[in-house]
């Protein structure tokens, strides 16, 4: 990926520098560009390998500018900024935040108009772009990157972003390591290669928890609302397509610290306790029925077994205590 400086802005370009291999580079073995003008100075050192391309961005901004990020290729690439915040456009998508501290994975499509607004301000950012046979691995055990691995394979026009987030701890560590990297020849390409590939499980593995933190909720949700409803796992897992009720039923648990049939019977309990406090103009047959019990006897019985006395124990006593 190449990056200009918009010439519509007319800024005043000093020099350019371009070396490679440039001793003065922070990466070891990288080609350094540093672009100096009126606006202050934007350098990029680019390291490639048979698989990858490194790009190690600085800026420090004097007067507002816009930067111009263009490829001749479509290219797949990880994204972090560890400084600063960029309001962006990406071509085919539209407006894109690149904000301090997040990290995301994009779909860059060729000879697109991709737009970067700098303000004034200093700035930091990684971008690491893979080939279509690297992506591809992770591509075979996370059918959901489907989308964006096809937009690549296809090169489209559009542009993708996948969901941002923090960069963690693992994430920093792992780009502070290959940035101090002092390998040489294949040494350096296999390091590199592992150190990148990690920095993409740690993406993958983190969209996959909030995936399923996503699915957990809806079904959390939908007992929430249906409470009083024949609520089964099977319907439940159903309505966000998940076919294992069992696993499903492990994930809630593991979430929530209790079953989904345990956090059902919980709500229950729950309303029908608020209901005989709260609402004294409700019969207990009233607040049976509203519950989804078929009767006010088996209402009593399931709310004795679980509270240790009848609802009209439980309200006199609620009332007793309120006097």
């Amino acid at each position: 990926m190449e990056f200009k400086v918009s010439p519509q802005q007319k800024h005043l370009i000093k020099n350019i520098t371009h070396k490679e291999n440039d001793p003065k580079a922070n990466i070891q073995g990288a080609t350094r560009t540093v672009i100096n003008g009126d606006f202050g100075s934007f350098s990029m050192e680019v390291l490639k390998g048979r698989s990858f391309i490194i790009g190690w961005l600085n800026a420090v901004i004097k007067i507002a500018i816009d930067i111009l990020p263009h490829t001749d290729i479509p290219i797949l690439c990880w994204y972090g900024t560890l400084r600063g915040n960029v309001p962006c456009t990406l071509s085919g998508k539209g407006p894109v935040p690149l904000n301090e501290l997040y990290q995301a994975i994009y779909y860059v499509p060729a000879h697109g108009t991709n737009i970067a607004r700098f303000p004034v301000g200093r700035y930091e950012a990684v971008y690491i772009s893979v080939s279509t046979s690297f992506f591809e691995d992770f591509f075979r055990t996370h059918p959901q990157f489907r989308e964006i691995y096809e937009s690549k394979h296809k090169c489209s026009e559009e542009g993708i972003v996948l969901p941002y987030f923090d960069l963690s701890i693992n994430v920093t560590s792992i780009l502070e390591q290959i940035h101090d990297h002092q390998k040489e020849g294949e040494a350096m390409e296999l390091f590199l290669d592992l150190s990148i590939r990690k920095l993409f499980y740690h993406y993958f593995i983190t969209l996959a928890q909030s995936e399923k933190d996503e699915w957990i909720n809806v079904i959390k949700k939908e007992i929430d609302d249906n409470i009083g409803a024949d609520i089964k796992i099977s319907t439940l897992t159903q309505k966000i397509a998940f076919q294992n009720g069992g696993r499903a039923n492990r994930e809630f648990k593991a979430r929530f610290g209790v079953t989904i049939k345990t956090y059902v019977r919980q709500q229950i309990l729950l309303r029908a306790e608020c209901s005989l406090i709260h609402e004294k103009s409700k019969t207990i047959a009233d607040i049976a029925s509203e519950l989804g019990f078929t009767g006010q006897s088996y209402f009593t019985t399931f709310f004795k077994k679980w509270n240790g006395m009848t609802p009209s124990e439980f309200r006199n006593q609620a009332d007793t205590l309120t006097e």
